[in-house]
């Protein structure tokens, strides 16, 4: 076996290990929910439905018999693109060698493995990778025809139009594939020798894909012309910048990372120059090459920009230039390697060796950025695919009986019920598109009267209910108790309760803000529910600045044990938009964490700085307002462990409790996400601990790195003994990170366990 066909070999099945690496790790996403919907009907009814679509059936029918044998798992249904992805990958090495020789194909190939973007939608259960497979298996051929003779060629044209059918039944923009093969054709045929006849046989090629796609060609026009697209995110300055990320680091790139853009920019260029070498000189056909792999990477980039499809939803696009752009680099490797080798050959015989090395050197250079990428995509959550499987999981966990669900855009209803499969009724609102409003009121109104408590999932507004229709109801209506993000679909929880009077307060705030009154509902509230909360505000003077209003539950030693912090009304009416005079109704809803010790706990409130977070004075000299106690009470049953907001660890039972998990938050920012700890910082250590048979008083040793001391659950708030068997109660404790600690990693341990680490900074 040859050298290169064992290296070929080996990229290849690593190129396959990192396409299936961590492959259902990510939830599927909205699209791919549809993906998953479609392969399960029949082949009649996927083409009726991909009818009213934005994408042909191809795809869909060919999922469908994969599925059959695989399954609809995540792994089931993107492992269908996991093999097109690999496919691609030998498809790079075949180009390559056509276009310029073996080695640069193989190098192709070694980077095409490793290319972010490859593994990103190798990875996600959509047409993508299917398109950018048959339009490089489109040039592929088409190069071939220009090779072959007699019955050979005659297949690879063959070969061609059975791509280019299928291309154009797999996505809407692959013509522009088509356009690219003809002039690859045009311009190797005018530099060659063919016959005439040869012309004619390539065009009534082009005839038959035409005829082919005729039977589907209104559907397109139709769906082409009538599909909202929205309007560009970026544009023609932004652009070169973006494409070059994103087809050399994917969607999940590393920051600073100017100095691998410009040496891929630099490779690129490099590779699309006829240079000299001391194997040949620059050739007609290296120059064709050099044409030709441009035209393939720059005909799409330019037909997204014709088309004002520049924005974030549509860089998916770029897979089909993937191919062309791996080529260049590749070639850009081999050029510089040979250039530096032919300046270097007659100075000495160490610098060729010197010259060989660069090679192996610059594939190593760019795997960096693409190792970093890739560690991103599969372990940083800021980069995967929107949680709809966290978004059901927490609705699972939090949902009883009376709640339901509410899905703004009813896109969702598909990959949501792939994932949900809980009682709650599901209302995927708005339903007419374009939102009949009137309707959608109604049905919200009554939605409210059935449900003590509604979770709200929303996504795609901007095309569903670009006049947030749902959401504005829901905060004027409702008690909004949290709002969540998962990817970029967001999940929020409203209570539809009824308060008490209004409370008249009177109380004056700095920037003539007045709060007139407020209403709570009752006097107890049990773990697990929310606790409904109502402002009345008003102002006397012109507001410059928007504030938040934050919302807190505080036990007896002035911890924050649940929080909510927003603009007035869920955000529908920052305070810059007030009238003089005007009064603002405002709804809270304070989600009580489950597990929180039964007690008396108090309501504050009050307002702070958007930008700075500078919180307000009253008039009182306070930054803050107590309102009325509130007792929180157990729920009747202990829930399952998925509902608490807890780190879990597993750790031995003691003294006859058992440490289940723990989170950690700075004090006095409980609750935002990513915080950063700072010598000096207090930390609030939450704690679950579960009581298991009899249990003694619990003292426990709280360790960070070398500051111990002796605590007891709840500081004696609950004691111990007044615990149900089995029941989980949260434990909040205060530790004081030390001025003159350095910068560094520190163990957070419980009775000598060490739980994780904590991060200090200076």
């Amino acid at each position: 076996m040859k050298r290169s066909t064992l290296l070929l070999i080996v990229i290849l099945l690593f190129a396959a290990a990192l396409r299936v690496y961590r492959i259902d790790a990510q939830s599927l996403w909205s699209d791919e929910g549809a993906s998953v919907v479609q392969a399960m009907r029949d082949v009649p009814s996927i083409v009726a439905n991909a009818a009213a679509d934005i994408h042909p059936p191809l795809y869909y029918i060919l999922l469908h018999f994969w599925v059959m044998p695989f399954g609809t798992s995540e792994i089931g249904v993107r492992s269908f693109s996991a093999l097109l992805g690999v496919v691609l990958v030998l498809m790079c090495y075949l180009l390559g060698k056509q276009l310029w020789d073996e080695r640069t194909g193989v190098l192709a190939t070694a980077l095409a493995a490793i290319n972010p973007l490859q593994i990103y939608y190798s990875q996600e259960a959509r047409m993508y990778m299917l398109m950018a497979l048959l339009g490089a298996l489109c040039v592929y051929a088409t190069l071939r025809t220009q090779t072959a003779d007699g019955g050979r060629r005659t297949a690879w044209i063959a070969l061609y139009v059975g791509a280019a059918i299928a291309g154009l039944y797999t996505h809407y923009l692959f013509p522009i594939v088509i356009v690219v093969c003809n002039l690859v054709f045009v311009l190797s045929w005018f530099r060659s020798t063919r016959a005439p006849s040869d012309f004619w046989t390539w065009t009534l090629s082009q005839f038959a894909v035409l005829i082919a796609f005729v039977p589907w060609l209104p559907t397109a026009i139709q769906q082409l012309t009538t599909w909202p697209s929205g309007a560009q995110t970026f544009g023609a300055g932004a652009a070169p910048l973006i494409v070059l990320r994103t087809m050399s680091e994917g969607l999940s790139a590393p920051a600073d990372d100017a100095l691998w853009l410009t040496l891929f920019a630099a490779l690129l260029l490099i590779g699309s120059l006829p240079i000299s070498t001391v194997h040949r000189p620059p050739s007609t056909a290296h120059r064709l090459s050099s044409l030709i792999a441009l035209l393939f990477l720059l005909a799409p980039i330019a037909v997204m920009f014709a088309l004002a499809l520049f924005k974030d939803a549509f860089l998916k696009f770029l897979l089909v230039a993937s191919p062309p752009f791996v080529l260049l680099v590749a070639h850009g490797i081999v050029n510089l390697s040979d250039y530096a080798l032919r300046i270097t050959h007659p100075v000495s015989r160490i610098l060729p060796l010197a010259a060989r090395i660069l090679v192996p050197a610059l594939l190593v250079v760019i795997a960096l950025p693409s190792a970093l990428a890739l560690q991103n995509y599969f372990f940083n959550s800021r980069f995967a695919r929107d949680d709809y499987r966290g978004i059901a999981q927490t609705i699972s966990a939090l949902a009883r009986e009376g709640d339901a669900i509410v899905l703004d855009a009813p896109g969702q209803q598909e990959i949501f019920d792939y994932y949900y499969h809980g009682s709650a009724p599901i209302y995927p609102l708005p339903r007419q598109r374009p939102m009949d409003a009137s309707a959608t009121l109604r049905e919200l109104d009554s939605i409210a009267g059935q449900h003590a408590r509604v979770f709200a999932v929303f996504w795609s507004e901007d095309e569903s209910d670009p006049s947030r229709v749902v959401e504005s109801w829901l905060n004027a209506h409702s008690f909004k108790a949290n709002d969540t993000w998962f990817g970029n679909v967001r999940l929020a929880m409203y209570a539809n309760a009824t308060t008490n009077s209004l409370v008249s307060v009177g109380v004056g705030w700095n920037d003539g803000i007045h709060l007139a009154g407020y209403a709570l509902a009752g006097q107890s509230v049990t773990a697990g529910d929310v606790w409904p909360v109502t402002l009345m505000w008003r102002n006397e003077q012109p507001i410059s600045k928007r504030y938040k209003v934050f919302v807190h539950l505080l036990d007896p030693r002035g911890f924050v044990i649940a929080q909510r912090d927003a603009e007035p009304v869920g955000g529908s009416r920052p305070t810059t938009t007030w009238q003089v005079g005007e009064s603002i109704l405002d709804s809270y809803g304070l989600f009580v964490p489950f597990g929180t010790p039964p007690h008396a706990y108090q309501i504050e409130i009050g307002l702070y700085d958007l930008d700075t977070g500078q919180r307000l004075r009253n008039e009182r000299g306070e930054d803050h307002l107590l309102l009325d106690a509130v007792q929180v009470r157990q729920p009747p049953r202990t829930p399952p462990l998925a509902v608490y907001d807890m780190q879990r660890v597993d750790t031995p039972m003691q003294n006859g409790l058992q440490l289940l998990g723990y989170r950690l938050d700075k004090l006095g920012v409980e609750g935002q996400s990513a915080t950063t700890f700072h010598v000096g910082d207090v930390i609030h250590v939450s704690l679950y601990w579960r009581k298991q048979g009899a249990a003694s008083d619990g003292v426990y040793r709280l360790t960070l790195g070398a500051l111990t001391r002796d605590a007891a659950p709840t500081a004696g708030l609950y004691a111990v003994a007044q615990w149900s068997a089995d029941e989980i109660v949260r434990d909040d404790q205060l530790v004081q990170i030390p001025n003159d600690w350095q910068a560094g990693s520190y163990a957070l341990a419980v009775n000598g366990q060490t739980l994780g680490r904590l991060a200090i900074s200076n």
